[in-house]
């Protein structure tokens, strides 16, 4: 009675005070619980031809919780305390099973993703071959024996698993100082993620696998062209086909650190699209336009990449508004020229153009027809001075030619904020029309950016 937690005196035992104390209820629970695990045998799935792991990790979890959460209501069961320690034995073990199936999956991926990761990481590659050797001979096992029961009857198991969870944080801890260290000498490696990384810093001659990555590290560039045996960059591909000659080429050779080669094209990427800037506006500053020959205009459109000519035309416009505005003229002969251009413009992409040259001439008529309503709202705003706010709201582009730091030779400024341009190549992306809302839209953000 005692064991049944129940208070009779036999002499005045009834058959109703039995049947009340319903005994059989903990049975029929403990029976389906028993039986359940009996029989469980864990969902295995096929791992790359290596092995097999297991799955169904939530059912298992959810399984366990529901007869826990049953067992809980028997504790005046005598039989309580036995199945509860099953029970928990089984959740302690697969509670390290999956921390260690999930850790040796992800380190997996990442030590075979790289023909070299052996020679970057020689102490943690044999740590975990080491590892692998332990987790795949006891994955052998379960694929043996796959009832639960078995499994947890395993000799050690539990004692296994639990230093083999040590040993892969440890070896996940070391992982992500080494990449921390690697981003930190070339931010843009924090666009990608851990396994392309370790693809890239272990293929660092393999410029072939490293091209597939670049666009994750560059806003518009696709492909490197390099010659003399992989071993010179000489030029930037954008993903629409523009191509961006270096003015001066990046030896691989030279530099064989993938780090150090990648910034040397992060800077010459910059320098070379202030050097064609420079080039464009001389070009540009010598055309007149009540007189230019739409041949001469649509070869300068092909000398140079797309980003270099929105950038000239907004450059000119600027300097020509203020350049008026400082001889106490009036825009009436900016938006002139604008208007001109853009009948040039419209004429010829009504006429059979390459591909490239067309997004051109659409990104600039896009762009000088901005420019042409801002001149429209300036003359009805009788604007005449560089600091009227109806002019210092707008975006404004400057370039100076003595600065031969391709950083701060252009600079971005909107009312008081001023940004140095940055030259990052974006490739032919489609311009974005703008409209007042969108100028706001830029106002607020710069301001907000200035402020920080």
């Amino acid at each position: 009675m005692k064991e049944l937690h129940v208070t009779w005196t036999l002499s005045d035992l009834t058959l109703g005070q039995v049947w009340e104390a319903n005994l059989l209820r903990y049975e029929s629970v403990i029976k389906q619980v028993r039986e359940y695990w009996q029989s469980f045998e864990v969902d295995l799935v096929n791992y790359q031809n290596k092995t097999k792991l297991i799955r169904g990790w939530d059912d298992l979890f959810n399984k366990l919780k529901e007869h826990m959460n049953s067992l809980t209501a028997m504790k005046l069961s005598p039989y309580y305390k036995q199945f509860e320690e099953k029970l928990n034995k089984i959740s302690a073990l697969f509670d390290v099973w999956i921390d260690v199936q999930r850790r040796w999956v992800y380190l997996e991926g990442l030590f075979t993703a790289s023909a070299d990761i052996s020679t970057l990481l020689p102490v943690e590659s044999s740590r975990f071959a080491s590892i692998s050797t332990e987790f795949l001979a006891l994955m052998k096992k379960v694929t043996a024996a796959p009832r639960i029961l078995d499994i947890v009857n395993m000799q050690g198991a539990q004692r296994v698993l639990e230093r083999l969870a040590d040993m892969l944080a440890k070896i996940q801890k070391a992982l992500g100082e080494y990449l921390e260290r690697e981003r930190s000498s070339f931010p843009r490696f924090y666009f990608v993620g851990d396994e392309d990384l370790l693809e890239i810093m272990g293929n660092s001659k393999d410029i072939a696998r490293i091209q597939k990555h670049l666009k994750k590290m560059f806003a518009g560039i696709t492909a490197i062209d390099v010659v003399d045996e992989n071993t010179l960059v000489t030029a930037i591909n954008s993903r629409e086909g523009e191509r961006v000659e270096l003015v001066k080429p990046v030896s691989i050779k030279e530099n064989p650190r993938i780090n150090d080669w990648l910034r040397l094209v992060e800077s010459e990427m910059q320098s070379t699209l202030a050097h064609l800037l420079n080039q464009s506006l001389s070009a540009f500053a010598k055309f007149d336009m009540n007189s230019v020959e739409p041949q001469e205009y649509m070869a300068w459109l092909d000398r140079y990449p797309a980003q270099v000519i929105e950038l000239t035309a907004n450059i000119w416009w600027c300097s020509k508004i203020e350049k008026y505005f400082a001889e106490g003229k009036t825009v009436e002969e900016v938006e002139t020229v604008v208007d001109k251009t853009l009948t040039l413009l419209a004429d010829s992409v009504l006429d059979e153009q390459p591909p490239i040259r067309r997004k051109k001439i659409e990104a600039l008529i896009t762009e000088f027809v901005h420019k042409r309503d801002i001149c429209r709202s300036l003359i009805q705003n009788k604007v005449t001075s560089a600091t009227s706010f109806h002019w210092l709201k707008c975006m404004r582009f400057y370039f100076d030619s003595r600065l031969s730091d391709a950083r701060t030779c252009c600079t971005v400024k909107m009312a008081n904020a001023h940004f140095p341009y940055g030259f990052e190549y974006l490739g032919l992306q489609e311009k974005l029309v703008q409209t007042p809302l969108t100028d706001r839209c830029y106002l607020t953000m710069t301001q907000a950016l200035n402020s920080r």
